[in-house]
């Protein structure tokens, strides 16, 4: 019965029992012969102790650099993800601006031109160029919006562009 207690419960402890039984063996019978096998058998533990914790230091880095990485990685997809939405949006925007410039220059053009021939003063000659009105379409606020508008998308796409050629 004694001989049951003594055999390992739990298989993690089986070096730990293998050494113990190496060292009853050794104090019962030849010593030296134990006794370098035992040391032996320390070495080889702890040598692969050592290599187990170079091993899991090496895991530990790669995993920080990865996770560091992955954050780098997540911040310069929101930074792509939010230019493509600005750049979508302000595009949007200036194609609603050209379309209405458009339709302005329609109206400013047909307007442009008097509907009624130039009067003819009394004297036969043309009046003078103050009196009639002018042939091309005045600065309207809208053109100028517009020139804004298209100034800020050239420039967010050329941060985007950036910001891709930095992602590669």
């Amino acid at each position: 019965m004694s001989n049951q207690q003594a055999q390992p419960h739990n298989s993690n402890n089986s070096g730990t029992e293998q050494i113990n039984q190496m060292l009853k063996l050794a104090i019962e019978s030849n010593k030296d012969l134990y006794i370098e096998n035992l040391l032996r058998t320390i070495r080889a533990y702890r040598k692969e102790v050592e290599r187990l914790k170079f091993k899991n230091s090496l895991i530990e880095d790669d995993y920080t650099e990865t996770k560091k990485n992955l954050k780098q990685s997540k911040k310069d997809s929101k930074s792509k993800e939010y230019y493509l939405k600005k750049i979508s949006k302000l595009s949007k925007e200036n194609d609603r601006l050209i379309k209405e410039n458009r339709k302005l220059k329609k109206v400013s053009d047909t307007s442009s031109y008097p509907s009624h021939p130039t009067p003819i003063s009394s004297d036969g000659t043309s009046p003078p160029p103050s009196e009639s009105r002018p042939l091309t379409p005045p600065d309207h606020p809208i053109a100028h919006h517009m020139q804004q508008m298209a100034d800020k998308l050239n420039s967010l796409k050329s941060q985007y562009l950036n910001l891709d050629s930095n992602w590669n």
